[in-house]
């Protein structure tokens, strides 16, 4: 009886780890881990907080022409943490001095976009929409003005029935209906209509947006009139999840998309009167074409993967491990991380992630699951199991015949920097094929020196841990170690 109960136990526990290592669960302030000692640095958030100080500082409210918004780029891997830095950065910024704050207005577009299927029009109603709906519920803050009033009218007769506009025109002081507009991203149809009724207008759909944020700012300087403990300096939108599109306009891929997005409608993006942080894809950010993002915005920012290795891809970068399994205490609230896992199956499942925090997420849920008849601690063969399942999931033959000589080059190399062409480059990182990191030792330069080891801030990239493993891999390595001994049959293995 004893054995069943405790048995019990350790199975509702297992399923609380697995329950919070859902690698889909949201970014959320308990779950923030600091990584960026493993990251180059707190760069991220530290220079965006400066460059807008600043720029507030430098404008006047009297006069239109000497407004200087900021227009940054957010990218990193998919599934490395940008939504968490977001987040800090949202917080960072409402709290950032006692002198100096901002009113953040976070908008998930995911919430309101099909990816597969975008126009300008659903981006910008996806902002019209939740800025006007954060200002709306925000305490203190009562907006004059009935915004986008023409354009709710032209959804009325395209998208809504009778009844839905009967509920949604109730208690809507200003704005667009959220619930509404979010539906479109499920109604392929709505979704048309509306885009047909508002083709002509998109001009007038920014100018509105403009005017909301004009008056929000107004009142956003002046909370404490209305009985606030403190004023903000003005308002931040930060747009998390752009990068997620993979057709905007029916263009053919995701690269496509995404040079169509941000460069034929820069106008548009940087025309909202607001410092805006856009989230980007990390193969437009090292494109050909990344060039011309450094024009048309302001400034360009690529977070890394947690640095778990050094650049021989072997030996342990201890705080950036010790930054991984934070990650994972921090999800586990009261389960002690020495109870759920035992050390050596935290070592095999940090290395193989790589500091990909997704995928170390998604191996501790995994390993619950082979967990489960024996309990806990989740061991190394438990671990194990996951990373075998993990090998058996790739399929080396779907690499382009070029991808193993490069990796093999990359191995090789005593600056960790790839040798392609950009979109190559772009198109493999984007796969998860190469991993992206900054030194982020904390290294001084050598004998004391004082001169900056700018190299130090210079981007290096690694194999994905388990290719550096494949037999092809190998093979490419030692064809390269020695070129004489290459074989024709081995050489046509590889491709």
């Amino acid at each position: 009886m004893t054995f069943r109960i405790t048995r019990k136990i350790m199975s509702s526990q297992i399923s609380k780890i697995y329950s919070a290592c859902n690698p889909n669960k949201p970014a959320t302030e308990e779950f923030y881990y600091d990584c960026s000692i493993a990251r180059g640095g707190n760069v991220f958030v530290n220079e965006i907080k400066t460059h807008i100080t600043l720029a507030n500082d430098s404008m006047d409210d009297d006069e239109p022409s000497a407004k200087d918004f900021k227009n940054f780029l957010f990218t990193g891997h998919s599934g490395c943490g940008k939504s968490s830095e977001l987040t800090r950065l949202s917080r960072e910024l409402e709290s950032h001095s006692e002198d100096v704050r901002f009113f953040p207005l976070f908008i998930n577009v995911d919430e309101y976009l099909d990816r597969f299927d975008v126009t300008i029009t659903d981006v910008l109603l996806a902002i019209a929409t939740e800025a006007a709906d954060i200002l709306r519920n925000a305490e203190n803050i009562n907006l004059e003005g009935n915004y986008f009033q023409k354009f709710f009218e032209k959804l009325k007769e395209a998208a809504f029935t009778e009844w839905e506009v009967e509920k949604l025109e109730f208690g809507l002081p200003y704005g667009l209906p959220k619930v509404g507009i979010k539906r479109l991203a499920k109604d392929a149809t709505a979704r048309e209509k509306v885009r047909t009724a508002l083709k002509a207008d998109t001009y007038l759909l920014l100018q509105e947006i403009n005017l909301l944020l004009q008056e929000a700012r107004k009142q956003v300087k002046n909370l404490t009139a209305h009985g606030a403990a403190r004023n903000y300096n003005d308002v931040v939108i930060i747009l998390d999840n752009l990068e997620k599109i993979q057709k905007f306009d029916q263009q053919e891929t995701s690269l496509d998309s995404a040079k169509r997005l941000f460069f034929d409608y820069s106008t548009q993006l940087t025309g909202i009167e607001s410092h805006i942080i856009y989230t980007v894809s990390i193969d437009l950010m090292r494109s050909s074409d990344a060039q011309r993002l450094r024009w048309l915005y302001d400034q360009s920012f690529v977070l890394p993967m947690v640095k778990v290795f050094q650049r021989d891809g072997e030996t342990e970068f201890e705080e950036g491990c010790k930054a991984m399994k934070g990650i994972l205490e921090k999800r586990l609230g009261d389960i002690k991380l020495e109870d759920a896992f035992t050390p050596d199956a935290l070592d095999l499942l940090i290395r193989y992630s790589g500091g990909h925090i997704r995928s170390f997420i998604r191996f501790a849920r995994e390993s619950c699951a082979d967990a489960l008849q024996k309990g806990l601690p989740i061991n190394f063969d438990n671990a194990d199991h996951v990373i075998r399942n993990e090998f058996g999931s790739i399929s080396p033959s779907s690499f382009s015949p070029d991808t193993w000589a490069i990796l093999a080059k990359l191995d090789l190399s005593n600056d960790q920097q790839v040798e392609t062409d950009a979109d190559k480059y772009a198109e493999m990182l984007e796969k998860l094929i190469l991993f992206e990191y900054i030194n982020g030792d904390g290294e001084s330069a050598a004998n004391g020196a004082k001169r900056k080891d700018y190299n130090r801030n210079v981007h290096w990239n690694a194999a994905n841990p388990f290719l550096r493993e494949l037999t092809q891999f190998e093979r490419a390595k030692e064809q390269l170690l020695n070129p004489a001994e290459e074989k024709p049959e081995i050489a046509e293995e590889l491709g």
